[in-house]
C-alpha cells in the first residue's frame, strides 16, 4: 500500500504509538538516572551535576577532614533531605574544639578554592561556652551542602593558687568548730578543658556531671583519679520545660510511670559508677512532686549515696523529704553565678563566707562559665584567709 493510500486513522495511530514509546523511554531513563543504575545520556546529563556534589562530600571532603594527624572532630549527624521538602542535599553536623577549628578552617578554605567551589561562612549563635558556625557550599552557583561546626571554646587559664592556707584539722580541738565550705560545679561533661581547669585549682571541689553529656564518663573517671568527689547531676523536669513535653533532653518528667522514673535514674547511675552523691539539674517541677521524689530518694539511699537539693525553686520539698527518709543530704545555700558578672559573683562569695562564719558550714553551687572559673582562685583565697576550710560536700553532710 502506498503512503498516499493510507487513511488518516493510520497516521494518527502511528503518532500515538510514537508518543507512547518516547514517554516510556524517558520515564525508564529518569528512574534509572535517580537510582544507582546507569541511565542514558539524556537524564544523566541533567542529573550528573546534582549527584556529583554528594559523591564529592562523601568520597573526597570527609576523608579530607578526617586525615590522620589532623585536628580531632566528631561527626554528630548527616542529613540527606531537607525537612518538609523533597530536596536532597548533604548537611553534616561536626563538633570540634576552638583551637582545632581555626586550623581546620584554613585547610578547608584552601581545599574549596582548589576545587573551584564557592562557600559562605556564617556564625549562627555564640555564647561563653561554644559557637555554631555554618559553611554553605555551592557547586556552579547552586547550594548543595552545609557543614555545621559546633565549636567548643577553650576556657581561660586560671592563675596559680598559694598552698592551702587553712590550719590543719589536727590543731583544732573540736571538729564541730572547724568552719567548712563546699563548692559544687554543675553541668560538667561537655568540655574536658573545664575539668582540667578545676583540677589545677588543687582543692577538693565537687563536680556534678550530666549523665548524657559528650564526655560524661571521661570526666567522671578523670575527676576521680585526681581526688575530686563526683556527683550525678540528675536532669529533672522544670516548670518552664518546653511545653513540658520532656523531649528536649533525657530527663525524669512528670508523665513517667514509677517504673520509668526508676529505670531512667538507674540508667543515669550506671553511666557514672564513680558518683558518691546526686544533685538535681533544673527540676523545679519534679522537686515539688512528693511521689516521684520518694522513688528517686529511695533508690539513692539504697546505693548508700548522698543527696543535695540544688533548690532551683523555693517550693522544693526534696531536702525535707530526704531528711525524713534518713538519707544523708544537704541543700544549696548560695548560687555563685545566678548573675554572670564579676561584681555579682564576688558579692555571692562574700555572702557565702559570712553565712559559713555564722553557721559553721555552707554549700555553694557554681557553673563552668568563664567568669566563674576566672574567679574561683580568688574565691578560694578569700575563703581560706577567713579561716574556712574547703571540703567535699560529703564531709559536711557526713561529718566524721
Amino acid at each position: 500500500m502506498s503512503l498516499k493510500s493510507r487513511s488518516p486513522q493510520a497516521y494518527l495511530a502511528a503518532v500515538i504509538l510514537l508518543i507512547i514509546s518516547l514517554v516510556s523511554f524517558l520515564g525508564i531513563d529518569y528512574l534509572q538516572s535517580i537510582g544507582d543504575r546507569k541511565s542514558s545520556v539524556l537524564f544523566s546529563h541533567f542529573l550528573k551535576e546534582k549527584r556529583s556534589i554528594y559523591s564529592w562530600v562523601e568520597q573526597d571532603l570527609l576523608p579530607f577532614l578526617q586525615q590522620p594527624g589532623w585536628p580531632t572532630l566528631k561527626i554528630i549527624s548527616m542529613a540527606e533531605r531537607l525537612p518538609e521538602t523533597d530536596k536532597t542535599f548533604k548537611k553534616l553536623a561536626i563538633e570540634i574544639s576552638e583551637d582545632d577549628y581555626e586550623l581546620l578552617a584554613t585547610k578547608l578554605k584552601d581545599k574549596l578554592i582548589q576545587r573551584g567551589s564557592k562557600y559562605e561562612v556564617k556564625v549562627l549563635k555564640e555564647d561563653d561556652r561554644a559557637k555554631t558556625i555554618d559553611w554553605f557550599l555551592w557547586d556552579k552557583d547552586k547550594a548543595e551542602a552545609t557543614l555545621t561546626f559546633n565549636v567548643i571554646k577553650t576556657p581561660p587559664a586560671l592563675p596559680a593558687l598559694p598552698p592551702d592556707m587553712t590550719a590543719p584539722s589536727v590543731f583544732l580541738k573540736k571538729k564541730p568548730q572547724e568552719k567548712m565550705i563546699s563548692m559544687i560545679i554543675d553541668d560538667l561533661g561537655d568540655n574536658l578543658e573545664v575539668l582540667e581547669a578545676i583540677i589545677n585549682l588543687s582543692r577538693p571541689l565537687d563536680v556534678a556531671v550530666l549523665p548524657f553529656s559528650l564526655y560524661a564518663q571521661q570526666t567522671a573517671k578523670k575527676a576521680q583519679e585526681h581526688g575530686l568527689e563526683v556527683m550525678l547531676h540528675l536532669p529533672l523536669e522544670s516548670i518552664n520545660s518546653e511545653n513540658n513535653d520532656g523531649d528536649h533532653l533525657v530527663e525524669i518528667n512528670s508523665r513517667m510511670s514509677p517504673d520509668e522514673v526508676l529505670t531512667t535514674l538507674r540508667e543515669c547511675l550506671e553511666i557514672l559508677p564513680e558518683v558518691k552523691g546526686v544533685n538535681n539539674h533544673m527540676g523545679s517541677l519534679i522537686t515539688q512532686n512528693k511521689e516521684i521524689m520518694k522513688i528517686i530518694l529511695a533508690e539513692i539511699k539504697s546505693r548508700d549515696l548522698f543527696f543535695i537539693d540544688s533548690r532551683t525553686t523555693e517550693k522544693s520539698i526534696a531536702y525535707r523529704l530526704a531528711r525524713e527518709m534518713g538519707l544523708p543530704c544537704g541543700q544549696r545555700d548560695i548560687f555563685l553565678d545566678s548573675e554572670v558578672n564579676r561584681k555579682s559573683i564576688l558579692s555571692q562569695i562574700e555572702k557565702l563566707i559570712h553565712l559559713c562564719q555564722q553557721r559553721g558550714r555552707a554549700i555553694a553551687i557554681g557553673h563552668p562559665y568563664p567568669e566563674t572559673l576566672n574567679l574561683l582562685s580568688e574565691a578560694i583565697t578569700r575563703i581560706e584567709r577567713a579561716g574556712i576550710k574547703i571540703v567535699p560536700v560529703s564531709r559536711i553532710i557526713r561529718p566524721d
